[in-house]
């Protein structure tokens, strides 16, 4: 009885030292490094519980000295500044125009690499 606990004990120390050392016991994540966004995301709403897919996406961001940054759109004490809400609305505008402007080029692009 002695020999067959040690022999699974051994099998089961050999199968441990043969795993890669980066490999552990538990299920292994994926490479969050190489996902896309998209992916990113996705499987952070399906694993909630895991933070790393969230690190690697708030790593990409662009940096604040390159975010554009806005007038608040109300005073401390709660009125509309209608100056800055009309820069933010156009720049939103504009951004909305690029994006479909950029999907209409890319549009463009397949159909012609189709013909």
């Amino acid at each position: 009885m002695k020999s067959k606990i040690f022999f699974s004990s051994y099998l089961f120390w050999l199968h441990c030292s043969l795993l890669p050392t980066h490999y552990s016991l538990k299920k292994m994540k994926p490479n969050f490094e190489q996902m896309s966004n998209q992916e990113l995301i996705k499987y952070a709403l399906a694993h909630r519980e895991d933070q790393e897919p969230l690190r690697v996406l708030y790593s990409r961001r662009s940096p604040d000295q390159e975010a554009i940054w806005y007038g608040p759109m109300t005073t401390p004490e709660g009125e509309t500044i209608e100056a800055n809400i009309s820069i933010a609305t156009e720049a939103i505008r504009q951004r909305f125009e690029a994006i479909k402007q950029q999907k209409g080029n890319n549009n463009g692009v397949a159909e012609s690499s189709n013909e």
